[in-house]
Order: C-alpha cells, then structure tokens, then sequence
C-alpha cells in the first residue's frame, strides 16, 4: 500500500511538472511577420534599403536617437557636446553588455566607425556609410575609455542629427575583431539593442530574441520572425489562417478580404519616403535630358494614385517633405502632367521609337507591379517606346554588372530626418548611389550641393530651389510618383501601429500581444 502511495505521489508531481513546462512554453511571447523579403546583411553599414530599415533598430542602437517630435535623446550615449560645426564628442553610458557579454566602451564606437569597416574604399560598409554621412571625418578620437570625438573635413549642419541613422549603429568590438569571416558576421551581428539575431536563412525567414540583459526597457516579446512571402495572396491567407500576426505590403483592393474577418484590421499610409523613377543617362537613348523630361510629362500621378492606392497616398511637390520646416519650398511647382508637351519634346529630340527599358521587381515596392503596367501605358500613349523587364532581385537592376541595356529602374527616396540634405541631395550628390554608379552626373549639381551643406538658412533654401528645379525641369537625374504608402494586414489580438518610416518598431512601448 505504501509503494502505491509513493508510486501515486510520483506520477501526480511528475504531471505537475510537465504541466508547469507547458505553461511556460506556451507563456513564450512570439510575433511572425510576413514580408515580401528581408535584408541582405544585418550589419547596419552593409546594406542601405526599405527592407533593411526595417529590422535595424530593433537589433542595433546609436549613440543618440531621435523622438517624434524631433528632439534628440540618449541612447547608448549619455551627453554629447557640439565643439564645432565640423566636431563633436560624446561620452559613453556605463554599465552596459553587448548582446556578446562585453561591455559598453570607447573601443566599441572605434571598431564602428574605423578602417576596416567605413573608412577605405575596399571597405564592406564604405560605400552606404559614406552615403549616411557624405564627407569623410578628418579624425576619430578616443579621449578615454568612455569619450570619443568625431571630426569631419567639411562644415555640417546636420552634425549631430546624421549620429540617430542606422549606419551609425554601435556594433560591439570584441565580437566584431573574433568574427570568422565577413559574409558570416554580416547576418549574425552582435549590437546592443533590445533583440538579438537567433536564426538567418536566407529567401526563407530570420528570427530576432529578446535579449534580457538589454540596458533599456526589454522587448515586449521574447521572439520575433520574419518570414519571407513574396506573393500577397499568400500572405494574406497565412494572416487569416493565424500563421502570422502582421503582414506587409497590402493593396487596397485587397482591405475588404481583410476587414471583413472579425479580428483583423489593415492600418498604414504614406511614409516618409517618395516613389521614383531613376533615368539611367548612360543609356544613349537617355542621353537627351528632352526625352527625359518627356518621360516625366507623360505621367499622370494622380491618375495613379487613385487608381491603385484608391486615393490614400499623396502626390508631394517634388522631392522634398512638409516637414523639412524652413527648408521646404512650398511655391515650388513641380513637373506636372502634360501629354502635349511631352509629345513637343520628343519631337524637337528627335525620338524615332526607340525601345527604353524600365527595370522593376514583384512589388518589393507597394504596388510595384501595378504601377509599370500604368506607366508603360501613358508612356506609350505619347509614342514612348518602353519595354517594362520584371527582374527576380535588386543585383539585376542597378549593379554595374547589369548596367548594359539598362534605361530606367524604380527607386524611393527617403528623407531620415527633415532636412533635404537627408534625401534627394543624398542620392543625387557626390558620395550618391547615381553619381558613384555613373547614372547621372552635373557639376551645378554638385556646387549646390555645397551651398546646401552650409550652415546660412538663407542660403541654403535658395540652394535647395535652385536644386529642385535643376532636376525637375532641366537635366532630371528621374522623377517623383507619389509618397509610398505602407499597409498592413494585423491580427488584432496585437497591439501594434505603423510610424511615418520603413520601421516596423517592435521595442517596448510600441508593440503588445494580448494573452
């Protein structure tokens, strides 16, 4: 009889135990995101794109960020000091571990930003790095274990502002100096942020774990995937089924087959971010800026938006933002919709119908595919002669490698912070992806460029004028289309809302999972 009691106490702890394991598994907080793909590289200087943005801060952490109101906080820095238009230096926080176990120091922000990494041409994050802050820093000091002081070789008046982009990111240093090989670190780095990288297989998913000995407030959740769904169809019939929490990327056509499901909702618009064209001028056929601007006239942007985006985006005055303040030029008036003149212009360059082609990928962009298929119809009707090429990946469209044959490819521009230094100048000036690749290139360019890197308002409003018309009505390097819009579908038990940016912010405070 005792054996039997014994016997019957075991099996019911046993049970009690097993029981408690399950409780704690199925406690675990995790969130499965659909998206059309994820970034090629983790490391926050490697890789510059929307989907990049995406993952990057809740992985990685700068020196300094900024709120939504524009005021700049601390991050892994705890003070900073503006020494001079070209210096600043910022002091350390103590007391903080990587995601590897090594803590916080001077060392850390070194690796960073030194040779190896950002500083040399051959370089893996020279050419985006370069991108994010223009001109290169004559110096990069390290006072003590917590203060470093950045010098740049040009005057900045956006200093202190460029230290919140994501290649500014800390990477930890000891982990970085022991890593095996580049391609290796590059999708498992080690930062600071409130995630760290679990799993990367590339054209499948990534994952990101909470990690608990985070300086800040700990991630809401304790696993966070990425899987990659190229198709909508797909990702919306996953987002009905429970496979995943949030997909990305939904068209609004497609809303009702979403809201008509109780418990899931769309939410989403326009981001800080302006759909282009880009004209490759290396293309003998786009050689004549006339052509060029033909293609712009051509385009019915509102026609556009309110056939694909039933009118929920916006069609903004040029390249530039509402919110870059006094920089924004309000009377400016952008290139419009003009079939005749568009016609004219063709005419006095001669056009013969030549074939143009125009490069674009399965909606990596929100309605991607959608808006080729309209374009290529406006286009022809003028007497455009454009062939639209779906490629399979970005290597296909602006590589130099692909360069041959090349026309037009899209592109989006977005402004990082309200400021145009941060957008168009960025991609169209010396140190821009176009001018480094050969795609289009202007010496006027280039001098308001300069003007517009100073620190007179004055001056730099009249520059910035100046540049919008440049390329806008004379030499256009592209043109806009419309603010891309950003929607998802959400399961409502999480609750979540999309930011004016490619950011999906999963850090405390932004994101909850209802029990």
């Amino acid at each position: 009889m005792k054996k039997f009691i014994v016997l019957l106490l075991f099996i019911v702890s046993v049970g009690f135990v097993y029981a408690n394991g399950q409780h704690e598994v199925s406690s675990k907080k995790e969130l499965t995101v659909a998206v059309t793909e994820n970034p090629i590289s983790l490391d926050p200087t490697a890789t510059l794109s929307n989907v990049s943005m995406r993952v990057m801060k809740n992985i990685h952490e700068t020196l300094i960020g900024i709120a939504e109101d524009g005021t700049i906080v601390p991050r892994l820095a705890e003070s900073w000091k503006q020494i001079d238009d070209r210096t600043i230096e910022f002091t350390l926080k103590k007391g903080i571990v990587s995601q590897g176990g090594f803590p916080l120091d001077a060392d850390d922000v070194m690796v960073s930003f030194g040779p190896g990494r950002t500083q040399n041409s051959d370089d893996p994050g020279y050419e985006f790095f370069r991108q994010c802050m223009v001109d290169p820093f004559d110096s990069i000091e390290k006072i003590d274990d917590y203060t470093v002081r950045f010098t740049k070789s040009k005057v900045d008046p956006i200093l202190l502002k460029r230290f919140t982009f994501d290649e500014t990111s800390i990477i930890c240093g000891d982990s970085y100096n022991t890593k095996t090989s580049w391609e290796d670190w590059s999708v498992h780095p080690v930062g600071f942020g409130p995630y760290k990288v679990d799993e990367y297989k590339p054209d499948e998913y990534m994952s990101i774990e909470k990690f608990d000995d985070y300086y800040g407030e700990k991630a809401p959740v304790d696993k966070v995937t990425y899987v990659v769904v190229p198709d909508m169809s797909p990702r919306i019939m996953g987002l009905l089924s429970g496979d995943y929490d949030i997909i990305t990327e939904i068209m609004p056509d497609q809303f009702s087959t979403i809201e008509n499901r109780k418990g899931y909702k769309v939410a989403g618009g326009p981001v800080n971010n302006i759909r282009q064209i880009i004209f490759d001028e290396s293309n003998p056929v786009l050689k004549d800026s006339r052509i060029r601007l033909a293609l712009s006239y051509a385009i019915d942007r509102e026609l556009i938006n309110n056939t694909i985006f039933k009118g929920l985006s916006e069609i903004p005055r040029g390249i530039q933002m509402e919110n870059f303040g006094e920089m924004y030029i309000a009377e400016y008036n952008p290139v419009g919709f003009n079939p005749e003149l568009s016609k004219k212009l063709l005419k006095e360059a001669g056009y013969n119908g030549e074939e143009i082609s125009y490069r674009y990928m399965m909606d990596y962009y929100t309605g991607e595919v959608a808006t080729a298929e309209i374009l290529q119809q406006m286009w022809s009707d003028v007497g455009l002669n454009v062939k639209i090429e779906l490629k399979e990946n970005w290597s296909q469209i602006y590589l130099d490698e692909a360069a041959e044959g090349r026309g037009m490819i899209n592109w989006s521009c977005t402004a990082k912070l309200p400021d145009p230094l941060t957008q168009m100048a960025q991609d169209y000036g010396p140190g821009g992806w176009f001018q480094n690749h050969e795609m289009w290139f202007t010496d006027e360019y280039n001098g308001l460029y300069e003007e517009l890197s100073g620190t007179d308002t004055a001056k730099r409003r009249t520059a910035f004028a100046k540049m919008l018309d440049l390329v806008e009505d004379q030499d256009p390097p592209g043109t806009y289309l419309y603010f891309l819009p950003k929607f998802f579908g959400i399961n409502e038990k999480v609750n979540w809302s999309p930011v004016k940016s490619h950011f999906m912010d999963f850090r405390a405070g932004h994101l909850e999972i209802a029990e």
